[in-house]
């Protein structure tokens, strides 16, 4: 198996203008190649953070529940609920991650049928999510307006979760 002993990481941050009241505010975004074993930094975030696996596998840990992922599975890190999340040791994974906050962040994680009780999800093909993660990574994230092609990406990115979401019924005809 390949094993990796170089770890890559790619992180653009967003700037934010007070002088607009978003009502979600995306952080930052990247790209993360790990090593055998790496386990999170942090075990506490506080704010949203939704990761697409999209190679190798790791555990992530969350209200004393272990999730195996692999390629194809994305996980939400929540605020203030303490996480720990684990690249496997024979095939660590690779993922592209986007972290935002804001006073709406929480009820669309919901509508993408992810929260606290359901903090996974599959989505294939993931590189469907990564094509819109994946542009914002070069931006150079000093201006504004990079910041708002981010909060767009990101509602584009919601919204495939949400097709993917049976749960949300259609509205009825009548």
């Amino acid at each position: 198996n390949r094993g990796k002993c170089m770890e890559i990481k790619n992180i653009s941050y967003f700037r934010q203008d007070i002088s607009t009241n978003e009502s979600i505010r995306i952080l930052d975004c990247g790209y993360h190649e790990t090593i055998q074993g790496h386990y999170s930094s942090q075990a506490v975030v506080d704010h949203y953070v939704l990761h697409c696996v999209v190679s190798g596998k790791g555990i992530y840990q969350i209200h004393g529940r272990t999730y195996h992922l692999d390629a194809g599975d994305c996980f939400l890190l929540i605020p203030n609920v303490p996480i720990l999340y684990q690249s496997d040791v024979l095939d660590p994974w690779v993922y592209y991650w986007i972290g935002f906050e804001g006073m709406d962040a929480r009820q669309l994680m919901k509508l993408c049928n992810m929260d606290s009780s359901s903090p996974t999800l599959r989505f294939e093909p993931v590189e469907e999510l990564v094509s819109i993660i994946k542009p914002l990574i070069s931006l150079n994230a000093a201006s504004i307006s990079d910041t708002y092609t981010a909060l767009g990406q990101f509602y584009l990115l919601c919204s495939k979760l949400m097709q993917r979401n049976r749960k949300i019924k259609p509205l009825s005809s009548k």
